[in-house]
């Protein structure tokens, strides 16, 4: 059988970290990437639906070059539309899934700069045009059908692809308690992979939020425990870790002063407060000042930290080196990633 054309949407920035995640499945060959985009192929797309660090992933039905801005784009697609593969790219979402032979349909539509078309217009000509076309019956709202169709366009090429699952990727089933400012699971799974995990590491976060680096840390292998001294937090931390019948560790502490020995973490990795969504009373520089003290206190001799935030040089973290820093998009604003070791 041919190697199946796919593609994965991920986070701005994180595009080489999806890269590498896609590029270590068996039978996997990652073939380019852009923008939010890793283009691959695949001998079996069953591997694909594992993946951490990416929003989605969907195989391929075309790449339609010269999309303009103008509205008379709009009539072009929906010509184009016509020639999609849907009945093919069904048979291979059928392949890691279950689904009728005459399956319902919705459409997401995004783009990359502006035009003269929103992307309403562009999911109802397309999706009309579509609908037309195979037969299926089409609906508005994404969890109410059977596949998601999605149309995304980068410049002047527009990506089309039919959701390999039934849901996002990045919709964990586990995540079922949700706090401001918590972390997508993705992007947790990426600071993961950048800060270099491997099974059997204790992984630290003293800031859990709703516990999805613990949750993502103790899915890769790790010995995961995390905390926080807002108990809205820890409670949603204990009802996430519930949910994904893994082994999670839960803490009621404060950050400036973690229940932990010295030397009792390989990683920490944590997403502290950036006084926008959590608000920090007393100030965010008397927080990182005694929230960095504690984890230095409790990291072990090369040991690595990574650390969420739109001001990498604010929290103190003296004696580290600096390994790498990633800035991503994330809701409207523009963090890094840092990394950091002991040596």
């Amino acid at each position: 059988m041919d190697a199946l054309r796919c593609f994965a949407l991920c986070a701005r920035g994180l595009e080489s970290v999806a890269a590498d995640e896609i590029g270590a499945l068996r039978g996997v060959r990652v073939v380019d990437h852009g923008y939010r985009r890793v283009a691959l192929d695949a001998d079996d797309p069953t591997p694909l639906i594992g993946l951490r660090t990416v929003d989605d992933v969907f195989v391929e039905l075309a790449r339609w070059d010269g999309i303009a801005r103008e509205r008379a784009t709009l009539g072009r697609m929906a010509a184009l539309s016509a020639a999609l593969d849907l009945h093919g790219a069904r048979r291979a979402c059928a392949r890691v899934r279950p689904l009728p032979a005459t399956p319902s349909f919705a459409l997401s539509a995004s783009f990359v700069g502006k035009r003269n078309y929103s992307g309403e217009e562009m999911k109802h000509a397309v999706g009309d045009a579509m609908a037309r076309t195979v037969g299926w019956n089409r609906r508005e709202r994404d969890d109410e059908a059977d596949v998601n169709v999605r149309l995304f366009i980068e410049h002047d090429r527009a990506h089309v692809g039919m959701r390999l699952a039934r849901r996002p990727l990045q919709d964990r089933a586990y995540k079922l308690a949700h706090r401001p400012g918590s972390l997508k699971p993705p992007i947790a799974a990426a600071m993961l992979r950048l800060a270099g995990l491997r099974a059997g590491e204790r992984v630290v976060d003293p800031f859990c939020g709703a516990g999805t680096v613990a949750v993502e840390a103790a899915a890769l292998g790790a010995r995961a425990i995390a905390g926080d001294r807002d108990a809205g937090a820890v409670a949603a931390l204990r009802v996430n870790a519930g949910a994904s019948g893994l082994a999670v560790a839960v803490a009621a502490w404060d950050a400036a002063a973690v229940a932990l020995a010295d030397g009792a973490a390989d990683l920490v990795v944590t997403n502290p407060p950036w006084d926008r969504q959590v608000q920090v009373a007393g100030g965010l520089d008397r927080l990182y000042a005694a929230a960095g003290h504690e984890m230095l206190r409790i990291l072990a001799p090369g040991g690595r930290i990574a650390v969420l935030t739109p001001e990498p040089d604010r929290l103190p973290l003296p004696g580290l080196r600096r390994l790498s820093c990633t800035a991503i998009s994330l809701a409207g604003d523009t963090p890094s990633i840092v990394v950091l070791d002991r040596g």
